[in-house]
């Protein structure tokens, strides 16, 4: 697969991931400059992840792994039994999900403790929803894009759709952690007088 292979609408998942890791990016500096340590790391981390899998997308990266696990499962004699192992780890992956999410929750005062706000909590969530949908996608060898474009009237755009939606969303929580952090910080350079 080239450049010249992807297809519009997977050129606007390009722009939405790369707009959603700079965005991150800034966040990250943003939390930076108020002290917040562990959320700057994790905007790092999202932002750096974002950024990635828009060169993945452009490259074709998937499709590559896909051809390459057709190969290995043909050569092996597993690709018979290929369904049971997708379906195995598409479980592995939920599952690893959940318990994320899962822990996110459990640990939702905590977590608002490390930043201006409920920015960690909520990229976190949001970071690990988008890398499941992905992952799921890449598990399934197309299968999920099948199902998904057999949908009455969208289902052509479907998987792009959701995908786009679940990147706005990253980008859209990164955005109010950044302009959070400012508020923040601005609120800790008011000097106060004494005596009042």
């Amino acid at each position: 697969m080239s450049i010249d292979d992807v297809k519009a609408g997977e050129w606007l998942v390009v722009l939405a991931y790369l707009v959603c890791g700079v965005r991150c990016l800034l966040t990250a500096k943003a939390e930076r400059r108020c002290g917040h340590q562990d959320a700057r790391t994790l905007w790092q981390a999202v932002g750096v992840t974002a950024l990635l899998l828009a060169l993945l997308k452009v490259f074709g990266f998937q499709t590559i792994v896909i051809k390459g696990l057709r190969l290995v499962f043909r050569d092996h004699g597993w690709y018979s039994d290929r369904r049971e192992l997708q379906g195995w780890a598409i479980y592995f992956v939920v599952a690893a999900a959940v318990v994320g999410l899962t822990l996110i929750w459990l640990k939702r005062d905590s977590l608002v403790r490390l930043s201006a706000t409920s920015s960690v909590r909520s990229g976190a969530t949001a970071s690990i929803v988008l890398l499941m949908f992905v992952a799921v996608r890449a598990i399934s060898l197309h299968d999920v894009d099948t199902f998904l474009y057999r949908l009455p009237v969208v289902g052509e755009y479907m998987s792009i759709g959701i995908e786009l939606l679940l990147i706005l969303i990253l980008a859209w929580v990164s955005h109010r952690a950044a302009a959070a952090a400012r508020r923040h910080l601005k609120r800790s350079a008011i000097p106060t007088r004494a005596g009042r």
